[in-house]
């Protein structure tokens, strides 16, 4: 059973915490009427150590030598791609949810005052378009759009 007030589309995206429970099914295939309830059914709660986990996010730097030291790098620039849902109720009351990728990146790491700062939020996107785009706009941060692009 999925408590319809903590989505939007129940062909879409449903979040663990709006699963109320579910129906037991016997052996043969015919429900047994008994109840099992979701321990984590409720209002959703942000769990940020989600994050950390290498299938959330990716990651990409830019380096350089440094300089006179075989050993250690200079990071020049860095990007981050994070996937998300995210609940949000309209003025009439009708629960959405949002599916994307976030996305930041910052050049100039290495040059104090020079850094630029860039971030995307892309909708109904994943994190395999995030990992295509995310190399790219390493590169892309602090310069001019191209003209006519959206």
């Amino acid at each position: 059973m999925i408590d319809p007030g903590l989505i939007g589309d129940p062909d879409g995206y449903v979040p663990g915490e709006a699963v109320q429970g579910v129906r037991r099914v016997g052996e043969d295939g015919k429900p047994t009427g008994e109840f099992v309830p979701d321990p984590r059914y409720g209002s959703p709660e942000d769990d940020f150590a989600e994050l950390t986990k290498s299938r959330h996010w990716l990651d990409r730097l830019g380096e350089q030598p440094a300089a006179g030291d075989a050993v250690r790098m200079v990071v020049t620039r860095a990007a981050v791609a994070l996937s998300f849902a995210l609940s949000v109720t309209g003025p009439g009351g009708r629960r959405e949810v949002l599916q994307g990728v976030f996305s930041w990146g910052a050049v100039g790491l290495d040059r104090s005052g020079e850094r630029k700062d860039q971030v995307w939020f892309d909708l109904r996107a994943g994190l395999d378009r995030a990992e295509a785009d995310l190399r790219e706009r390493t590169h892309l941060v602090g310069r001019a759009p191209e003209p006519d692009t959206p």
